[in-house]
């Protein structure tokens, strides 16, 4: 009897001693060995599909697992059992939770040993069948490794029963608590990922009542990063959302539904601050006239942009160069959409091919872009400028050399703003889209000169006179200060100079340049359309104070683009200050959330606006990089009515897909803002009532030796500016003839217009296979 029972001692010591190495291999060691591992591969090709460990949270909550079972296997703290029991609850629910969020990855275990199995029999496949095993065989292992966690802390609870009286072994104190607990929060963290899905599915919807509510759903549930992510094409999900969704179709480019959302263009976050979402990025936009998302290791290494203001003819010439950096390994292409001042013309275009400095030339768009896109296609060097319309130009730089750097440059000439008679007012150009990178450190280099004074409302760009009469304005200038600021420079001019000319370069005469001073007239009925993005809310209050400087008497109508409002009727009132102040509050308690469809809403006001000949419609709006719908009724609707002026006024900097040229042909004048919206529309109602001067600009072709003074001799740019309204006439015109003798004209002066684009190809015999030798 005795050898009996001191055998069943030694029999439980060692099944103690057993259970206890089970539990410090399987329960601490593996667990805390797979999270290191998790953790520390997360930017691995191997987690492309899913991520196991998708936040800092997840790793605190699946890190209890270890941590919870080393400390109830050794009972770590003896004296305090509640709290040893809600860490094994702990410990059961994160591996529990995790257990059934890897499920389907049990399967690989079974997959990797047939295909081990068939490697030793087809030798053939040694090496590929070999890796692609040992994958499968890694991601089972990750599968089953929170299934020993959780077997090792139901043995922890086994053993936490036995320090307690044997009437109370059914329930551990705290154990229920801790399991509660964690669930809840891990189901709390899939949330946002589950929910993001769901409205995306809805939103995808072909039903427009789904289409709402997956908005609604996103704007309120969403998660932005997964979205942002999903429009580069990569979805990066937690193992359950991406077996939840496996079912569901997703369309490639949903850039739409993350403005709808965010009321952001995809493209203004960097993806690749995320180390796991690097080395998978294609270019699908390659070639194309469309920017795209931004590119992994691309990024604007150099930018200097110097200049003259011609105050006495009121324009200016700026030359911006800019260089190009890539990081990567392959060739990407650079593209950008430029803001300029509206009547701004690209008038020169260089590219340095193996470090010499070549001129670009100008010819019919259609030619230009197939000319580009055929050199893509094969790899070779090409630049390429066309013009969006209304202060749009877009640039287009391939290849950028892995590893290396492409280097252009940009002429622009451009009038400009006259605010008084003694003073004009030039706004730098400023990137409004971009597929590359600027870091936040970056600054642009900025040396502009000028005959007479100059002044600037920046302190990192300072004024100077040197000894030979000139004004200078230099420094160094954030990316933020150009395209969020908008960087106007004053320049002090002759009141008196108000007749300038030059010699015509491509003719025998001159052209004469007159500046005006003309009363605008006031439209008898004014329809005002508000966007009611998220990004107008900090310009609503503006806008509702400056309403109350509109004149009186008018039609006045006020429609808000927003879900909200999309069926509410535009009602006419005549203008007084009370109806101003009305519609100011009103406007003021506008939500404004996400990104809204404004074409609606500006084809209810064009229809109103309409009735009347002497009416405008005013739109005042954020960015619009998507087109939520066509904009061909807009289009047809502006053509059929063409009495009606739009003023196009734009609160913040970035891309306006609805207006471009393709799409919008009508009357419209761009209200460029610089400074703040308030001040600007306070002036062009100023300008209504006749309380401001508006001035105009007249330039006309001449033949020389008409008593044309040398004095008042000046630039030559001014032609360029003359041919660039010639062939904005020519092309409002829609006739074959006009735009024919419009391309000519703009290949001529060499400008880019909305019919010309300018290119630099690789090599002189490019241009003839191309069709272009002979401009």
């Amino acid at each position: 009897m005795m050898n009996e029972e001191i055998s069943s001692q030694e029999n439980k010591s060692e099944d103690v001693s057993g259970n206890e190495i089970s539990v410090l291999f399987f329960g601490i060691i593996v667990p805390a060995a797979a999270l290191i591992l998790g953790w520390t591969m997360r930017s691995s090709p191997c987690f492309f599909l899913f991520d196991p460990i998708p936040t800092c949270w997840h790793l605190f909550i699946y890190s209890l697992i270890p941590i919870c079972n080393l400390c109830c296997r050794f009972t770590l703290l003896k004296k305090h059992l509640p709290i040893l029991g809600f860490l094994n609850g702990a410990a059961l629910g994160a591996s529990f939770f995790c257990t059934l969020s890897l499920l389907p990855f049990f399967l690989l275990i079974i997959i990797g040993a047939v295909v081990l199995y068939i490697k030793w029999e087809w030798t053939i496949f040694i090496v590929f069948t070999g890796w692609f095993a040992l994958i499968l065989l890694f991601f089972g292992t990750l599968g089953i490794t929170p299934l020993l966690a959780f077997i090792s802390a139901a043995r922890c609870r086994h053993h936490l029963k036995r320090m307690i009286p044997k009437t109370c072994r059914e329930k551990i104190p705290g154990t229920r608590a801790g399991f509660i607990l964690t669930v809840s929060l891990l189901i709390m963290l899939e949330i946002p990922l589950n929910m993001t899905l769901l409205g995306i599915h809805l939103a995808c919807s072909e039903m427009p009542e789904s289409r709402k509510n997956g908005i609604r759903m996103l704007r309120l549930f969403g998660d932005e990063e997964t979205i942002m992510k999903m429009c580069y094409g990569k979805i990066r999900l937690t193992p359950l959302g991406f077996f939840s969704s496996i079912a569901a179709e997703y369309p490639s480019d949903i850039s739409d539904i993350y403005y709808r959302v965010t009321g952001k263009p995809f493209n203004t976050t960097d993806p690749f601050t995320d180390a796991r979402f690097r080395h998978r990025n294609t270019d699908i936009c390659l070639g194309s006239e469309t920017v795209g998302g931004k590119l992994d290791g691309l990024s604007l290494s150099l930018s200097g942009i110097e200049g003259v203001i011609h105050s006495d003819a009121a324009m200016s010439y700026l030359e911006w160069t800019l260089e190009f950096e890539n990081m990567s390994m392959l060739q990407q292409e650079a593209r950008a959409q430029i803001s300029v001042f509206p009547g701004s013309a690209v008038s020169r275009l260089t590219m340095w091919i193996d470090g010499e400095e070549r001129e670009a030339l100008f010819a019919e768009n259609k030619k230009i872009l197939k000319a580009y896109r055929n050199l893509v296609s094969r790899k070779q060097e090409a630049v390429l400028v066309s013009d969006k319309g209304n202060g749009r130009i877009m640039v287009q730089c391939f290849p950028v050399p892995g590893r290396g750097k492409m280097k252009i440059r940009l002429g622009i000439t451009s009038p400009l703003f006259l605010e008084k008679e003694n003073q004009g007012r030039l706004d730098i150009p400023c990137f409004t889209e971009t597929n590359f990178d600027i870091p936040e450190n970056f600054l642009h280099d900025i040396r502009i000169e000028s005959k007479y004074p100059l002044s600037i409302k920046n302190r990192k760009l300072k004024t100077a006179h040197s000894e030979h009469g000139l004004y200078f304005i230099q420094g160094t200038a954030a990316e933020s200060d150009l395209s969020e600021t908008k960087l106007a420079i004053l320049a002090a001019r002759p009141a008196a100079a108000v007749m300038n000319w030059s010699r015509d370069p491509a003719g025998s005469g001159a052209i004469l340049q007159m500046i005006e001073t003309a009363k605008r007239i006031c439209p008898s009925r004014l329809i005002f359309v508000i966007d009611g993005s998220s990004g107008m809310r900090e310009f609503i209050p503006e806008i509702a104070k400056a309403l109350l400087r509109l004149p009186e008497g008018i039609e006045f109508g006020l429609t808000v683009a927003s879900d909200t409002a999309a069926a509410e009727p535009v009602s006419l009132r005549a203008g007084t200050r009370e109806i101003y102040r009305a519609a100011g509050e009103r406007l003021k308690k506008t939500d404004c959330i996400g990104g809204q469809d404004n074409i609606s809403a500006l084809i209810r006001a064009w229809d109103i606006a309409a009735q009347n000949k002497n009416s405008a419609v005013v739109w005042i709006h954020g960015v619009q990089p998507v087109l939520l719908q066509s904009p061909e009724i807009m289009k047809q609707k502006s053509e059929n009515c063409p009495e009606v002026c739009l003023f196009d006024i734009q609160a913040a900097n970035g891309p306006n897909r609805v207006i471009e040229p393709p799409y919008f042909n009508g009357n419209i004048e761009s209200v460029f803002i610089s400074g703040n919206v308030s001040r600007n529309l306070k002036r062009l109602f100023s300008e209504w009532k006749g309380t401001q001067k508006h001035y105009r600009f007249s330039r006309s072709g001449i033949k020389t030796g008409f008593g044309l003074s040398r004095d008042r001799e000046t630039s030559s740019h001014i032609t360029r500016l003359w041919a660039y309204n010639e062939v904005l006439k020519l092309c409002a015109a829609d006739e074959n003839e006009r735009k024919e003798q419009a391309v000519q004209i703009a290949a001529d002066y060499h400008i880019v217009t909305r019919v010309t684009g300018a290119a630099v190809l690789e090599t002189q015999g490019k241009y003839s296979v191309a069709g272009l030798s002979e401009f």
